[in-house]
């Protein structure tokens, strides 16, 4: 097995039953990878963030490329980026809610942002990092095959390629805002962008997700 798959291996060894020591220094490396990107990181700067020393820094993540892994690793739970805990029991008012919430979590979330540059930054450095898209594409596509044998959709709909353009419609929205340095309105463009997908099959309804305020970029009350 070669250097960059260890590495890879390392990272998600290091995300599961990670000890204290090491959840805070993963704290703080985020926080570095947020504010400065993998290249101008240090393992310096995370020790002090961290409150550790730099040699204990190393201990836990002999080199940055691992560092950077695990924390890449942490944003991408079960390969779905910022993925969590199903939220609504309709598959597509879940689906409306999962989107809103990966953009949500770019806005305010230091690990999402700092996901985002790790995953272009590490391309090349360490092999087996998570999938770009291929976690999103399949949960997307197993949430309308559920909507679609509970007739929530017709059985016509083409699955595979409605789950890539929910997805592609995400991270387009995502990139703009990153290429623009603009956020404020991502999380109410990704939740207006998958309403209005949604109502071409006529299955908007009165979906239990609440619109996101464009001002602040929260769910609207």
């Amino acid at each position: 097995m070669g250097k960059q798959q260890n590495t890879s291996d390392f990272a998600i060894a290091a995300c599961h039953g990670a000890s204290n020591t090491a959840s805070r220094i993963l704290d703080a490396a985020v926080l570095e990878f947020d504010e400065l990107g993998f290249e101008k990181a240090s393992f310096a700067s995370v020790a002090k963030r961290s409150g550790m020393s730099k040699s204990l820094v190393s201990y836990h993540f002999p080199t940055k490329p691992m560092l950077g892994c695990s924390v890449l690793n942490t944003a991408y739970p079960s390969g779905i980026f910022m993925g969590s805990g199903r939220q609504a029991e309709s598959p597509l008012a879940e689906l409306l809610s999962a989107a809103t919430s990966v953009a949500l979590h770019v806005v305010h979330t230091p690990l999402a942002r700092a996901a985002l540059k790790l995953r272009r930054e590490l391309e090349g450095i360490a092999d087996g990092i998570p999938g770009r898209y291929s976690g999103w594409t399949a949960h997307a596509a197993g949430l309308l095959g559920e909507a679609q044998r509970a007739e929530l959709i017709d059985a016509t709909v083409n699955i595979g390629f409605h789950s890539r353009l929910i997805v592609g419609t995400v991270a387009g929205l995502i990139s703009v805002s990153e290429s623009t340095g603009s956020f404020v309105t991502l999380p109410s463009d990704v939740n207006e962008a998958i309403r209005c997908q949604l109502s071409v099959w006529g299955t908007i309804g009165d979906l239990p997700v609440r619109r996101v305020n464009a001002v602040n970029g929260k769910l609207a009350r």
